[in-house]
């Protein structure tokens, strides 16, 4: 009988490094933290078609804006985690390596600088005391009040001081109308806090004291970096501070800061660092969008939506070089800025549909356009939309009056038609 012969196959061996890849996530961006700066960023990213990881860190609470996160390719991970090393952050059983890292884990505020502040113990319930002057203060003063709570707010600044002014006055009288105190403008070393029959009283200068349970601080802070790991990726901390660069870079090229976790001067300029960190994103793939394209906004009801060029930030002296058209709507109103021949650059809104609202005023902006240039949009009406066309035949008026179509209407006798 012939021999059978057999040949003997050999099982590769694995290849752990093959593994270890293919259970990594490679997206574009990772968000670390929900700041409302980084989440902002987190849609920008996604909306633009990039691959986006977004970490919460926050024992998984979700809020309806992140969850609609997904709906635009985004992933969410409700896990803690920490760099593995300068490329790698692990959160639970995951790996992400991400092209660029952005660190928007907010801050603990600080105590103000109120004599006997630090030693309020906050009741469960009870008169709120809220001290700040950003949006978030609004926005918590506005839910406690809604819910039933005596409310006092704080700031030793003006009231909304980063939105337009006339915007800003519209939430404050909401708010006040609602029932919420709001003092501002207060110097923080002139009060104090004392206890008072099982409660706090502050004492304002020259106002009376009034009494309080709970207290709320909204405000700059130390950052919340701890467990982070970050000595492994190479991005050094002093006394518990990130050393940034002026577009929120740290020591590695690949992780960013954005929001109250870098401090309070690069958070006041959280659109020009957001289109800083999108460039980076999109570096030799899309152009990523310029900061006066990014909207701010202020999620009170009504909402502000501002985008462009502020009035407040026009000096005294450049106002003759701008021109301001103002349109109502039920709840707020729509206020645009132009320059002298007309092309728009920028506008406020109040309204609780004001972040849908401001969207075709970033589109004018963006190609260029004069603000009469929305006039002809095909707006639904009645509709709040409305006050789009509105404000933008105000300008196409104006520019009628100033040109010769206006002298050819009088010739032929339709001086009312030039004149609407």
């Amino acid at each position: 009988m012939g021999q059978t012969s057999k040949t003997a196959t050999k099982t590769p061996a694995p290849d752990k490094k093959a593994d270890a890849r293919a259970g990594e996530l490679r997206p574009d961006l990772c968000v670390i933290g929900t700041d409302p700066a980084g989440v902002e960023l987190a849609f920008s990213a996604a909306g633009l078609g990039a691959g986006v990881v977004l970490v919460t860190l926050d024992d998984g609470n979700l809020t309806p804006e992140m969850l609609r996160l997904r709906s635009l390719g985004g992933q969410i991970l409700t896990e803690a985690g920490d760099f593995v090393d300068a490329r790698r952050f692990s959160a639970g059983n995951r790996t992400i390596r991400a092209r660029i890292f952005v660190l928007a884990t907010g801050a603990e505020p600080m105590q103000p600088a109120i004599e006997g502040v630090a030693g309020v113990t906050s009741a469960a319930e009870g008169a709120l005391l809220v001290i700040g002057g950003g949006h978030e203060v609004a926005m918590r003063a506005q839910r406690e009040r809604a819910g039933g709570a005596e409310v006092t707010v704080l700031s030793d600044t003006a009231f909304l001081s980063g939105f337009d002014p006339e915007a800003a006055n519209l939430i404050r009288v909401r708010l006040q109308r609602a029932g919420v105190t709001i003092l501002d403008v207060v110097a923080f070393d002139a009060c104090s806090v004392t206890p008072s029959e099982n409660r706090f009283e502050l004492a304002t200068p020259g106002l009376a004291p009034f009494r309080f349970d709970r207290l709320a601080l909204c405000g700059p802070g130390m950052p919340k970096l701890a467990g982070l790991g970050l000595e492994k990726a190479g991005v050094p901390l002093a006394h518990g501070v990130l050393a940034l660069d002026a577009a929120g870079k740290t020591r590695n090229n690949r992780i960013f800061a954005l929001g109250a976790v870098a401090g309070p001067d690069l958070a006041q300029h959280k659109a020009s660092a957001i289109a800083s960190i999108l460039g980076q994103v999109f570096a030799g793939r899309a152009k990523a969008p310029a900061p006066e394209l990014l909207t701010r906004l202020c999620p009170t009801t009504p909402a502000i939506a501002e985008v462009g060029l502020a009035e407040r930030a026009i000096a005294a002296s450049k106002r003759a070089n701008y021109r301001f058209y103002r349109a109502p709507l039920p709840d707020g109103h729509i206020k645009a800025v132009t320059t002298a021949k007309g092309l728009l650059c920028g506008v406020s809104i109040v309204s609780e549909r004001a972040a849908e609202l401001v969207v075709p005023f970033v589109q004018t902006i963006a190609e260029g356009k004069p603000l009469q240039a929305l006039a002809s949009l095909p707006i639904a009406s009645p509709g709040p939309a409305d006050a789009i066309a509105m404000v933008a035949r105000l300008a196409l008026r104006e520019r009628l009056r100033a040109s010769w179509w206006l002298k050819l209407l009088r010739v032929l006798g339709l001086t009312r038609l030039g004149s609407r």
